[in-house]
């Protein structure tokens, strides 16, 4: 929230050194290093690699959809961000931030 996204990254490098088998570290550092970037487009599939890892590893991290979604409509493609948004919403029905995108694509 603070959007330090560069430093941010740094140590999500450091706590994937630390504990590789753990998923969701890798959808926070693509994440991180999406919005780190100024040219959105070049990072995207770098940061997309980190997801699917994470996916990979874990498919039912629920924030690596909820990012691939907010990546997808940072970029414009909203039926990508509407679909994400939802496997999101369908792995955690609580997911606040995903719900609101949802409902605001109405």
């Amino acid at each position: 929230k603070a959007r330090k996204f560069p430093e941010a990254v740094k140590t999500l490098d450091e706590a994937i050194k630390g504990n590789p088998d753990e998923g969701e570290y890798y959808a926070w550092r693509g994440y991180a290093k999406f919005f780190s970037a100024a040219d959105k487009k070049s990072v995207h599939g770098e940061a997309l690699r980190d997801i699917n890892l994470c996916i990979a590893k874990n498919p039912k991290c629920a924030p690596a959809w909820y990012f691939m979604g907010h990546m997808a409509k940072v970029l414009g493609d909203l039926p990508a961000a509407k679909k994400n948004f939802k496997k999101c919403v369908e792995l955690q029905p609580e997911h606040l931030e995903a719900t609101r995108e949802l409902r605001m694509m109405k």
